[in-house]
């Protein structure tokens, strides 16, 4: 009979080691299954989170109170063209109220968000600038050459909506000015967009950009 309890017992025990062992793993799989689902929810909300953020500066900068931003998302920065946003206009030339930025300008937005915005990268000097331009087409400007300049004296502004002190917004605006602009395609320049020139928004006031 000892022998036959001890077997019993053994039996019993190896029973149950696999079903701990069965719990176990199927414990672990519950948890890598919520990481999974956690962590692209975690990134969504903190996504949306920041297109909430932008909308309201685009909305201020454009005048359109409906203003939106969509941060396109990574499986998105994967096209053609070069565009770091864009604004989709109807047959009738009505523009969509809706910005839509790369993810990498997001990104970028992002990050000099949450920095104290004293020493912005040139990524992060564009990425603002990207936001400024794309709200200049839903305010209604088709041109890209208007639109760019329109934007270049309007960075300051958007960099004081995102929350940078008057002198750091300015010193963002006057970095693309003199770094950037140059560069530009020349779908995007004109000679007409310097101080006094056909598209300064306030001639003869010594502003610039």
């Amino acid at each position: 009979m000892t022998w036959i309890a001890i077997a019993c017992g053994l039996a019993f025990a190896v029973l149950l080691y696999r079903h701990l062992m069965k719990m176990a793993q199927h414990t672990v799989l519950l948890s890598i299954t919520g990481v999974l689902a956690v962590v692209p929810g975690w990134f969504a909300w903190r996504t949306h989170q920041l297109e909430e953020r932008l909308a309201d500066a685009v909305q201020e900068i454009s005048g359109v109170a409906d203003a939106e931003v969509d941060c396109q998302g990574f499986l998105r920065e994967f096209r053609l063209d070069n565009n770091l946003g864009e604004v989709q206009f109807g047959r009738d030339g009505t523009p969509s109220q809706t910005a839509g930025l790369r993810a990498s300008v997001c990104d970028h937005l992002s990050d000099w968000l949450d920095s104290d915005k004293s020493t912005p990268s040139e990524d992060q000097i564009v990425a603002v600038h990207v936001l400024t331009h794309e709200a200049m087409h839903v305010a209604g400007i088709t041109d890209e050459r208007s639109a760019e300049c329109q934007a270049m004296q309007s960075d300051a502004r958007m960099a004081e909506s995102l929350g940078a002190t008057p002198r750091q917004a300015q010193t963002l605006a006057t970095r693309y000015a003199m770094q950037v602009y140059p560069r530009m395609p020349s779908g995007y320049t004109s000679p007409g967009c310097s101080e006094d020139g056909e598209y300064d928004l306030t001639p003869g006031d010594g502003v610039w950009p």
